[in-house]
């Protein structure tokens, strides 16, 4: 699949197909001539000049006959995608389609026979239905219903994805893995500010010329130290394992298959996730950086000496808050959720448990001039280590 960004700057070349902005009705660029491009309307053959301003790009020259894939963080360029990507006879399913107004865009263009509209939220369903009777809206979750969102996605040509709302590329991404296992579509377009600030980055830096889901996950960390690399993979959800695993360790199927068995079975992934850990550093960073990694994650749970350099920091004063310091290093998302974990016995300064959320640093709580912060509370889907949370 062939991947864009919109918007973004495009040099039209003869032999793309586009549309003139605000209209449906497709053309092919046959010259160009003093005053912008000459366009050949595929209707009725009528030739015309516009500015290229005026052009929306449908396919370049180079994806004739390949799948397509547009990112997008805007939702009207999501909408205008809706009106003039489809033709009569495709089948569209829109996922995340909310109260149905894409939906109808979509209707619009390739008739309301051909579309679906999925939803998680039932009420954001039941009201689609109510403003759009005409068409078919489900409530899914594309996660936990993979058999029956490969039924209601056979056929399915183009598919339009609006998970605007998910600022998390792991949850992101766990979306994308389920939607391109159930559905093959011929055209996929994509809304979501997160990810389309990604790939802009990435591609800037020439990293990617093709959109590969699993390279761009991975393009997240890459520049980390090996520790912290190491511990993004250690501290992985229990959801991403299985894939984690198959995507980034390099170790044989049945392995992997073995490891996330008892993983599941257990409900305590603690193995499978040092083995992930260890395969994916030993790949990227090398299998001399595992000693000093091992060192100073031992030291981070049990005490003991490790290297300063191999431990991310932050600077403290007295009179910081502990959960301010917490949040600083990355180990909370937000202020309530480092409350939580340390309500929950779950924190520690020097080495000793701290249960007041509203604890402050004072001077004795530096031992020359450093202080040792911990998070050991392990949980279902996250663990809290010495070092950078490892969730997006």
């Amino acid at each position: 699949m062939r991947w864009r960004l919109e918007p973004s700057p495009h040099e039209f070349q003869v032999g793309d197909l586009v549309c003139a902005k605000g209209d449906r009705e497709r053309s092919v660029v046959e010259a160009e001539v003093a005053d912008g491009l000459q366009i050949r309307r595929l209707s009725d053959a009528k030739l015309r000049q516009v500015r290229p301003s005026q052009l929306a790009l449908l396919r370049s020259r180079e994806d004739m006959g390949c799948d397509i894939g547009v990112i997008t963080a805007e939702t009207d360029i999501f909408r205008h995608m809706a009106r003039v990507l489809p033709e009569t006879g495709d089948v569209v399913m829109e996922v995340g389609s909310a109260t149905g107004a894409c939906t109808a865009i979509l209707a619009r263009s390739c008739g309301s026979e051909n579309v679906i509209g999925i939803d998680i939220s039932m009420q954001e369903v039941t009201r689609a239905r109510l403003e759009h009777p005409d068409l078919r809206f489900e409530n899914l979750d594309v996660l936990k219903e993979k058999e029956r969102l490969r039924d209601l996605g056979q056929g399915v040509s183009i598919l339009f994805v609006d998970i605007g709302g998910i600022r998390q590329l792991a949850d992101l991404m766990r979306i994308m893995y389920a939607l391109r296992a159930a559905i093959s579509p011929k055209v996929l377009v994509i809304k979501n500010r997160e990810l389309w600030t990604l790939v802009q980055g990435v591609m800037q830096r020439g990293c990617l010329r093709e959109l590969n889901f699993e390279r761009l996950e991975h393009e997240r960390i890459s520049s980390a130290s090996p520790y912290e690399y190491w511990q993004f993979w250690r501290s992985c959800g229990l959801a991403d394992l299985g894939r984690y695993l198959r995507v980034f360790s390099g170790l044989p199927p049945e392995v992997i298959d073995e490891l996330e068995a008892a993983a599941t079975a257990s409900r305590n992934p603690h193995q499978a996730k040092v083995v992930l850990a260890d395969s994916a550093t030993s790949r990227f960073h090398g299998s001399h950086v595992l000693p000093g990694i091992h060192a100073a994650a031992r030291a981070a749970f049990c005490g003991g000496d490790c290297a300063a350099d191999e431990l991310p920091s932050v600077r403290a004063a007295v009179g910081v808050r502990l959960i301010d310091l917490y949040m600083q290093l990355g180990f909370a998302k937000s202020k309530r959720e480092a409350q939580r974990v340390v309500e929950a016995a779950g924190a520690k300064l020097n080495g000793l448990v701290v249960d007041d959320h509203r604890r402050v640093i004072t001077e004795p709580d530096f031992v020359e001039g450093k202080l040792r912060l911990s998070l050991g509370k392990f949980e279902e889907e996250n663990i809290y280590v010495h070092g950078v949370p490892f969730f997006f």
